[in-house]
């Protein structure tokens, strides 16, 4: 399998410390009850059953079962049982409270939240849950069901504490409505889908890293008007070696602020490994994002992308951007603010739909002498052929060229113009700055040669 190193690297490694999904040895100190949490109903887990101190939950065995409004605080170790969350017909609203806890369950989900209205997550200290084995993770064929963490209802994240999901026997986190994760940080290993949400997942905080045997994050409904979206508005999501999507969006993908690191390594069984993947529309007015994919495309959409802020940095063994289905004539790509570099196999832009590029920074390299200049353009711009191989340090001498490059991790800058270490191998170069002038020669050297570009 091909491998692309972006300069500066991100270094990744320190994220992911999953060697199995067998939990080993973890305890948690019993809390202290303060005077300010004595309305919390206390759930103590020691082994294979629970104390409950409080109303509203009973322990039967391994299980333990939430059948009442209220909030609820879980510590201690469940060796092989379940949380259940069962308000009954009236549904009600639950807080969970995870303060030090660990659940295993070897043949289902550790947290099953069956009937609610909306259940808030507040993390607190180190706490895992766990569906499955290692055997489960190694064994995985793509026919088993459930998550470590599955709720039929709404679902909020939030807390300072830290939560570890490993789905070994399919998903890590499934949710069959809404959700949302405001800060904390979670860590989701899954033989299957990261997280995957029916109506919407929203990020507005925290931080959210997925290494997943499919897609990373996805929502899967589009029954209900609005709904089918992911957005992100702040925080940090870091996926890495998926084998399907990144994020798979069954309507539209929305990125307004925080920071996206998406890594798809791809598998030749899979129909696709798109880094950023929507049915409908993407939309990125704020924010960083990275996204790689090794086989397929960058950033892939059924609709239309549009960036007009923030910064999109895309390599790609497919299209950097692809837009609109094929052969519709609809779906564009319009650029019209931030800085935008793509490094892709195929060609950087494939619109169906009109190509704008205005009042950005752009720069893109691609192994296909087929790229299209844009549609319309408010920002000069230069598209000419120069080819060289992966690793060439690939330089525009623009003199007055004030592209931001600064949040764009696989470019550096010089007072003339930026300076591309190639990851790829390359013959086409469309790059776009405010500050050449219509009719000038600009001057491209990848490190051997130069080649002259009249700006259009």
């Amino acid at each position: 399998m091909r491998k692309w190193i972006l300069i500066p690297a991100v270094l990744l490694a320190a994220v992911f410390m999953l060697d199995g999904c067998v939990f080993e040895g973890r305890s948690a100190a019993q809390p202290v009850i303060t005077e300010a949490e004595e309305e919390h109903t206390e759930i103590l887990l020691g082994g294979a059953g629970a104390e409950i101190r409080g109303g509203g939950a009973r322990a039967e065995g391994g299980t333990v079962l939430i059948g009442a409004a209220g909030s609820y605080r879980v510590s201690g170790s469940l060796d092989a049982g379940q949380l259940v969350v069962d308000t009954g017909d009236e549904a009600m609203n639950v807080t969970l409270i995870l303060d030090g806890a660990s659940i295993t369950n070897p043949g289902g989900s550790a947290l099953w939240v069956r009937q609610v209205k909306n259940l808030t997550l507040k993390l607190r200290g180190e706490n895992l849950l766990v569906s499955g084995t290692q055997a489960d993770l190694d064994a995985f064929d793509g026919t088993a069901e459930g998550a470590a963490l599955y709720s039929e209802d709404d679902v909020k994240i939030e807390g300072g504490g830290t939560l570890e999901v490993r789905g070994c026997i399919n998903n890590g986190i499934t949710c069959k409505d809404d959700l949302e994760m405001s800060s904390g940080t979670v860590t989701i290993l899954a033989a299957n889908n990261g997280l995957r949400a029916s109506e919407s997942v929203k990020l507005t905080g925290g931080t959210l890293t997925i290494r997943a045997g499919n897609d990373g994050v996805k929502t899967t409904s589009d029954q209900k008007d609005g709904k089918g979206y992911v957005e992100i508005t702040g925080g940090t999501l870091v996926i890495a070696d998926t084998r399907g999507d990144g994020i798979s969006a069954q309507t539209d993908l929305r990125v307004t602020g925080g920071r996206l690191d998406i890594s798809v390594a791809g598998d030749a069984a899979r129909g696709s490994s798109k880094a950023l993947k929507a049915a409908l529309d993407i939309e990125l007015t704020g924010g960083t994002v990275r996204a790689q994919s090794e086989t397929d495309d960058g950033v892939h959409c059924g609709g239309s992308l549009s960036v007009t802020g923030g910064t999109l940095s895309v390599t790609a063994g497919g299209d950097g951007i692809q837009c609109g289905v094929r052969g519709s004539g609809a779906g564009g790509a319009v650029i019209t603010g931030g800085s935008v570099s793509v490094c892709s196999l195929k060609q950087a832009v494939q619109a169906e739909g009109e190509f704008t590029l205005s009042g950005c920074s752009f720069l893109a390299l691609c192994d296909s002498k087929k790229q299209a200049a844009p549609d319309s353009s408010g920002v000069p711009y230069i598209l000419c052929a120069v080819k060289g191989s992966a690793g060439d340090l690939l330089t525009v001498r623009v003199p007055g060229a004030r592209g931001n490059w600064s949040d764009v991790d696989i470019v550096e800058s010089d007072s003339g113009g930026p300076i591309l270490q190639a990851p790829i191998d390359y013959k086409c170069l469309l790059y776009a700055d405010s500050g050449m002038n219509i009719g000038e020669d600009v001057e491209v050297f990848n490190g051997t040669a130069s080649v002259m570009a009249t700006v259009q």
